[in-house]
């Protein structure tokens, strides 16, 4: 009997290990698809990558050329606001020049007219104390004519009186 049981117990064994191998077949078919559905999907995954890259690519290439046109629009911009700016600078230094010398100008010509001013200023008053002094001579000639003038009615009436009263012969 232990011969017998030793088959048994070895057929046993024997139909464990078939379960346990074909069980193990079943988990490596089943891992041998599951690894080629991963490596499949692992290869879209890899290509879907790979297309994100060259949009991301495509889109940084857009981007930058966007932005480097941008900026030489702005750089074209700053430069023509730089030269306009320039140019009202230039302009306005001149006016600023023109000014400058037109101020010294009239600085001159109201110290000038100042002068002036004051000359005529010391003319008229010196006129019209003249005037003042010619007026006040002009009155005493004036009284001194109707003083005159009245003498010499009265000397004339005086010799008529005379001359009319006196016999004629």
């Amino acid at each position: 009997m232990e011969l017998t049981d030793k088959v048994r117990e070895l057929e046993s064994q024997v139909l464990y290990l078939e379960k346990d191998n074909a069980c193990i077949e079943d988990g490596r078919e089943k891992l041998k698809s599951d690894n080629t559905h991963l490596h499949k999907h692992k290869e879209l995954l890899e290509e879907q990558m790979k297309e994100l890259d060259q949009r991301l690519d495509e889109t940084v290439k857009e981007r930058e050329a966007k932005y480097a046109e941008a900026l030489a629009k702005r750089e074209r911009e700053f430069q023509e606001d730089l030269s306009s700016l320039q140019n009202r600078l230039s302009v306005l230094q001149l006016e600023r020049e023109k000014l400058d010398n037109d101020i010294s100008q009239y600085r001159s010509r109201v110290v000038a007219l100042t002068q002036q001013n004051k000359t005529l200023e010391a003319q008229l008053q010196e006129a019209d104390s003249n005037w003042l002094s010619l007026s006040v001579q002009y009155q005493q000639k004036e009284e001194d004519y109707k003083l005159e003038k009245e003498e010499m009615e009265d000397v004339i009436h005086n010799s008529n009186t005379v001359r009319t009263s006196s016999p004629v012969c």
